[in-house]
């Protein structure tokens, strides 16, 4: 092998130029290492994305819902309010009615 390697000029034999070819390339698989490293960062930024952007939804819904239900809930407070206050109302009304005809009539 020594000597077939001496006696070899400067030109290599075709059959190792076709092993070169075949050879492991050191800069394309890094190359391809880095490309398939950047895509799935971008996938994976893309899918962070995505889950933010329904994250956003998500609680935007929760806070329209809770926003709804509060503004029923008020607007049934405020209804019962308002009639108990008008029961009231009336029930004072009534007992001043009957306290002002006592009082007319201890008067007389």
């Amino acid at each position: 092998n020594a000597d077939r390697r001496d006696s070899r000029p400067f030109a290599p034999l075709p059959m190792e130029l076709e092993r070169r070819k075949e050879a492991w390339d050191f800069a394309r698989e890094l190359r391809a290492l880095r490309e398939s490293t950047a895509r799935g960062r971008t996938e994976e930024l893309q899918a962070l994305r995505r889950n933010n952007e329904e994250v956003e939804r998500c609680v935007l819904r929760r806070q329209m819902d809770e926003s709804a239900a509060l503004q029923d809930f008020l607007g049934g407070l405020h209804e019962e309010m308002g009639r108990s206050l008008e029961r009231l109302n009336t029930e004072c009304a009534r007992r001043w009615t009957s306290l002002e005809e006592r009082v007319a009539k201890t008067e007389e």
